[in-house]
């Protein structure tokens, strides 16, 4: 168990910091985020960068605050894991104390994974119908 003596607790203080409410636009948030991001890659890398470069923020009518949709759970929780650095990067970035997150996960916008040849056969006929034709032509058994 650690104990923080009785000097030690009166001499730490909560610092509370103040950006300003400046207004700003998608276009600067967007500008700012690819900063933050292309930063996250060059420092950090890997997939707390990758989940950073792949969001695509929308500022809310309210102009305060940042909805993120994301293709599944775990890029949602790695977010929240970077979001307090992020958001103190932007406040003062864009010098408005008043942002905040929203984030959602959005199933219809997760990647479907095409495994077996069956799959990218039934993936690639879909965009190029000639390709059953072909199958026919050549007698492939595709299963």
């Amino acid at each position: 168990m650690i104990r923080i003596k009785p000097q030690e607790a009166e001499s730490k203080e909560k610092v509370i910091k103040h950006y300003g409410d400046e207004p700003f636009s998608a276009e600067d948030l967007i500008s700012k985020w690819k900063a933050y991001s292309t930063r996250m890659k060059e420092t950090v890398g890997g997939f707390s960068a990758s989940v950073l470069s792949g969001c695509e923020p929308q500022l809310l009518e309210d102009k305060k605050t940042v909805h993120i949709v994301f293709r599944n759970e775990t890029n949602e929780i790695e977010f929240i894991r970077l979001s307090l650095d992020l958001i103190d990067f932007l406040k003062s970035e864009l010098r408005n104390n008043h942002i905040n997150f929203t984030t959602e996960v959005n199933k219809q916008k997760a990647k479907k994974v095409l495994y077996t040849n069956k799959d990218k056969f039934d993936h690639f006929s879909e965009k190029y119908p000639e390709l059953v034709d072909w199958a026919d032509k050549l007698k492939l058994e595709l299963k």
